[in-house]
């Protein structure tokens, strides 16, 4: 007996429900869900039209719908943004030649000539990104 695989099964997407995996589907419960709950408030305890319902649904939906359906590089939106706001919190690394740093001290602006027992030796660490 011969069982066929797919050959990326480590990237393949898990089906829960037509097509969805469980937290899209959870969030499509939500997304409807909130729009009957809307829907139904807007038309018959407020006595709205039903095209004016339909409009003020969209606010409730569409954030939820963002966070359960969006991807931006593999990363649901709460994934994104988190990293967003760890990139841009982080201070900026600003490297200052001896040049600037003779200039801002009041010096003539030319550098000096170092011996080789003066001169220091600057070194890298690697990033790992993972």
């Amino acid at each position: 007996m011969n069982i066929s695989i797919n050959e990326n099964f480590e990237n393949y997407h898990e089906d829960f429900i037509k097509g969805l995996s469980k937290r899209e589907a959870a969030y499509a419960g939500a997304i409807l869900v909130t729009g009957v709950a809307i829907y139904s408030i807007g038309l018959y305890l407020l006595g709205l039209p039903s095209q004016i319902c339909t409009y003020l649904l969209i606010p409730f939906c569409l954030p939820i719908g963002v966070l359960g359906f969006y991807k931006n590089h593999g990363m649901t939106f709460i994934q994104w943004y988190r990293r967003m706001s760890e990139i841009h919190g982080s201070p900026p690394y600003v490297y200052k030649t001896e040049y600037l740093l003779e200039i801002e001290e009041g010096g003539s602006g030319e550098p000096e000539q170092k011996t080789a027992q003066e001169e220091t030796e600057i070194y890298f660490d690697s990033l790992d990104i993972a």
